[in-house]
């Protein structure tokens, strides 16, 4: 449960809506910040490298080399399964080609639940954690801060 706590203090619900799990904890009656330390998150270094792993596009690569592979696979299954055309099939042969087009089709369901989850998880992070005007200010040297601010909201 610590682990849970400290991995994923952000889950998302539905869709921009969330569950902030440490200030769920520390509205709790008998809420204890010395017997909670090991369940939240506290040093610097914890936060940031839980910003990291709710980042989306430090995980696009990832996600996108996914929805490549899954791209370039699915033609090559039509293109047997065209082959094969109208032509009868032995069990085996049926049964092999069945089985492919079921594990391609899981694989994509797999996938899609993959992205899903990585962008809820982002936007349950961005409406816990939202950036205020003055920190949008400070990092706006290169460009607009209205961009900025656009971008943010």
């Amino acid at each position: 449960l610590g682990r849970l706590f400290k991995v994923s203090p952000v889950v998302p619900l539905y869709g921009d809506m969330h569950a902030n799990l440490p200030l769920i904890l520390r509205r709790c009656p008998n809420f204890s910040p010395a017997a909670a330390a090991e369940l939240l998150p506290h040093s610097r270094r914890e936060m940031e490298s839980l910003t990291g792993s709710y980042d989306v596009v430090a995980a696009a690569g990832s996600l996108r080399s996914l929805v490549v592979d899954y791209t370039m696979s699915l033609p090559a299954l039509l293109r047997r399964a065209d082959a094969l055309g109208g032509r009868r099939l032995g069990r085996d042969e049926r049964g092999a080609l069945a089985r492919a087009v079921y594990e391609q089709v899981l694989r994509g369901c797999r996938y899609m639940a993959a992205v899903h989850s990585r962008l809820s998880e982002f936007v349950a992070w961005k409406c816990a954690h939202p950036v205020g005007d003055a920190a949008l200010a400070e990092s706006a040297a290169g460009g607009t801060s209205e961009a900025i601010n656009g971008y943010e909201r």
